[in-house]
């Protein structure tokens, strides 16, 4: 009877360490040691990295989803949903319109601050102008100089809000 259970102990500890690398092939492996993240052998997504150029935005405002380190335009080509509400918010092309931003999520809030507060998206003195190219600014300073009165933090918590439900909805 003992030799049975040494037997019987001694396949289950080897079955158990065969499984172990067949598990880790499958994705499993991460989940059966009780750790989250990308399964091994699988490489991590390199943290996103934000200037302040949007209310911390997914460049994935974290690299995420369909915008996952794509330039603007190259989203906006794929996903007719999303340059029709970039169309709409400001009242031209999309990729027009998200030209010289870093990624689609500060474009997106860009053009929620000028709708929301009555600011040119586009043009000298405009959201755009200040926000894009070598001089820029981040969109609070930005919403500071061009609307002084105006709540920045609240205004950005706003624009993050609204992008983030924009883009969720959107299949970004």
């Amino acid at each position: 009877m003992k030799c049975i259970r040494r037997v019987l102990i001694v396949l289950i500890a080897a079955f158990s360490l065969a499984a172990t690398p067949l598990m880790a092939q499958h994705g499993h492996a991460s989940a059966a040691r009780g750790m989250g993240g990308p399964p091994m052998g699988t490489p991590a997504a390199a943290p996103s990295s934000s200037r302040g150029n949007s209310p911390n935005l997914g460049t994935t405002t974290r690299g995420t989803g369909m915008m996952g380190g794509l330039p603007p335009s190259e989203v906006l080509s794929h996903n007719t949903a999303i340059a029709e509400r970039v169309s709409s918010l400001t009242g031209e092309s999309a990729v027009a319109a998200c030209n010289g931003f870093r990624n689609l999520g500060d474009c997106v809030s860009a053009a929620h601050v000028a709708r929301n507060l009555g600011i040119p998206f586009d043009g000298p003195n405009s959201l755009k102008s200040l926000t894009t190219g070598s001089n820029r600014v981040s969109l609070g300073k930005a919403i500071q100089d061009l609307r002084p009165n105006a709540n920045k933090k609240s205004e950005l918590k706003r624009a993050k809000r609204q992008t983030s439900t924009d883009l969720k909805g959107m299949g970004s």
